[in-house]
């Protein structure tokens, strides 16, 4: 049962959604809002870092960051989960 439950504490489910319309992908900025999951549960107060940018999920798991437009590297932590590292 041990080994059950650390494999579902490694699958913290991310998906960051890119919320761009037609006229945002000609500006130079954008939104990204970042879900956290473990399974269908959300995960609140995890920590969401990218580009020096610091910001923690709410209580439905979600937060929403502002970047510029470009490549970015979003880590979202938390404790009794593995980091996970998903580029945008």
């Amino acid at each position: 049962m041990r080994h059950r439950s650390s494999t579902c504490l490694v699958a913290l489910l991310l998906a960051p959604v890119l919320a761009f319309g037609a006229a945002a992908a000609q500006e130079s900025a954008g939104t990204v809002i970042v879900l956290a999951r473990h399974g269908p549960a959300p995960v609140p107060s995890a920590d969401v870092n990218t580009d020096g940018l610091q910001a923690q999920t709410d209580e439905r798991g979600e937060v929403s960051l502002s970047l510029p437009a470009g490549e970015h590297a979003i880590t979202v932590s938390h404790p009794g989960f593995a980091p996970v590292t998903l580029q945008v």
